[in-house]
């Protein structure tokens, strides 16, 4: 693995080890993430979708049937009672309070 943090040629690629495998990296943590999604969905947690909703949707289609939420202005990504309405904002603060 090389690491070029210091001097004139900073490379983020560098960080991640060869640039050859990093196809298959990402995709692999992308197919962990649809992954970690799906097992989410199965247990009934309250998903909030805040941006990119058709390759979401199409990456994990049971989203379109469970506890989802999408934010009214995707632009702005953040939870706020105006941005996800009052009845999400609710449920999202129950479910964070119900955490142990």
């Amino acid at each position: 693995m090389r690491w070029n943090l210091l001097g004139p040629r900073r490379h983020f690629w560098n960080l991640l080890g060869d640039s050859a495998s990093l196809p298959s990296r990402v995709a692999s943590v992308w197919s962990y993430t649809i992954a970690l999604v799906r097992q989410a969905v199965a247990r009934g947690t309250v998903v909030v979708l805040m941006r990119s909703r058709k390759r979401w949707v199409d990456s994990v289609p049971e989203l379109v049937r469970s506890n989802l939420l999408e934010l009214c202005v995707p632009r702005a990504p953040y939870m706020t009672p105006t941005n996800l309405g009052a009845a999400g904002f609710t449920r999202v603060s129950n479910a964070l309070e119900s955490v142990p």
